[in-house]
């Protein structure tokens, strides 16, 4: 009895472990099941939220990579660091937001001091090399046309922006860029014209686009036959007035608004002039870098002439010259109202008077000099100010 029970026995844990070995499988899967529900039971969460999660986490690298790349293509560069840090601390091997912030800390430090021309030519030869395979190929491209630019070759330069251009024609940036080449080196106002025209197409919240639009109209209609130059200045005020609402704390649009609309409304034009002014009266806005950088006014009478505004005291010389010639103006459409235009005529002088005084050196004369050109060009002069 005995003997026959043991073999029972052994014969139950055989079949049994053959059991078990043929549904080894079977076995871990239904007991991980078991173990998940438990889990899923105590800690309250399901697969599914596993995954939302890193679907939500690949999403928002996703997002602050296209934002910080648009931020990069707009020369926002500090921002454009913020967002490619934020996609960073998501997901530290990603080669976007790696790539940009590495290129917005290169145009960062190229404006500073401590720059060295030598230290970018360790860097070109690689950055050359990733031109034609890198999806930031035409920041790159940007990149190397400003240190042309800053090394003061304006040829290489403009060559490269346009290679960027070439990759991505809707680059805002090198759109930009390259607009204001050709009024401050090339001098073509059709160009200009085209590149600006673009960007505001590419992003209508840009207040750059539309002022560069603005400007480069109002130098075609200088140029213009007379009967042509007076719909190009209307123009040319509507875009600058569009500039100006996008972005009101600027003081080079402020005052380019105010030298456009000069011949449509001077009123307007004196409006904007005055506002100017107060930018650099307001200790909250004196001291912005929108305010104070300087500026490279180029004559539109005499091309070859440029006048270079980097002090508050060539600021303010600049700025009354230009609200003198908007009371000239003034005065010049007062038509039948003699007082009214002598009256102007007189702000006119007591202004000027007060830019020669800032203006000892006469640097900022030449502007005005222009300027009165300009204006003798679309509004006459009267009798009473050639008595005057």
């Amino acid at each position: 009895m005995t003997s026959t029970t043991s073999t029972a026995q052994v014969d139950d844990k055989y079949h049994l472990l053959r059991l078990t070995k043929d549904y080894w499988f079977l076995v871990t899967l239904a007991t991980s099941l078991i173990l998940s529900l438990v889990y899923m039971l105590v800690f309250h969460v399901t697969p599914w939220d596993t995954y939302r999660q890193i679907e939500i986490r690949r999403n928002r690298v996703a997002l602050h990579d296209r934002i910080g790349q648009r931020f990069l293509e707009s020369g926002q560069y500090e921002l454009a660091i913020a967002e490619f840090n934020r996609a960073l601390a998501l997901d530290p091997l990603n080669d976007v937001a790696q790539a940009g912030q590495y290129l917005a800390q290169l145009f960062l430090a190229l404006p500073q001091p401590t720059w060295d021309a030598s230290i970018w030519s360790a860097e070109r030869d690689e950055l050359m090399k990733l031109v034609g395979t890198s999806p930031v190929g035409h920041v790159i491209e940007k990149y190397l046309g400003d240190v042309e630019q800053q090394i003061n070759d304006p040829d290489a330069a403009a060559k490269h922006w346009e290679k960027a251009l070439a990759i991505k024609a809707d680059y805002p940036d090198a759109l930009y860029t390259l607009g204001w080449h050709h009024y401050s080196t090339a001098l073509d106002a059709r160009r200009m014209e085209t590149l600006f025209r673009k960007m505001t197409e590419v992003d209508p919240y840009d207040f750059r686009g539309f002022h560069g639009l603005g400007y480069a109209i109002y130098m075609r209609a200088i140029a213009a036959p007379r009967d042509e130059a007076a719909k190009l200045m209307k123009e040319a005020a509507e875009q600058s007035q569009h500039a100006s609402r996008l972005k009101f704390q600027q003081l080079n649009i402020i005052a380019d608004f105010g030298e456009i609309a000069r011949s449509v409304d001077p009123r307007l034009s004196e409006i904007f002039h005055e506002s100017a002014l107060k930018l650099l009266d307001d200790p909250a806005t004196a001291k912005l870098p929108q305010v104070v950088s300087g500026l490279d006014a180029r004559l539109l009478k005499n091309p070859d002439v440029h006048v270079y505004i980097d002090t508050d005291r060539e600021r303010r010389a600049w700025l009354r010259y230009q609200l003198g010639l908007d009371h000239l103006a003034k005065s010049r459409l007062r038509l039948g109202d003699e007082a009214a235009a002598r009256a102007e005529l007189a702000a006119h002088d007591r202004l000027i008077a007060e830019a020669r005084k800032l203006d000892s050196d006469d640097q900022m004369l030449p502007i005005y000099q222009d300027q009165l050109a300009i204006l003798n060009q679309f509004v006459s002069a009267r009798s009473l100010e050639r008595n005057h």
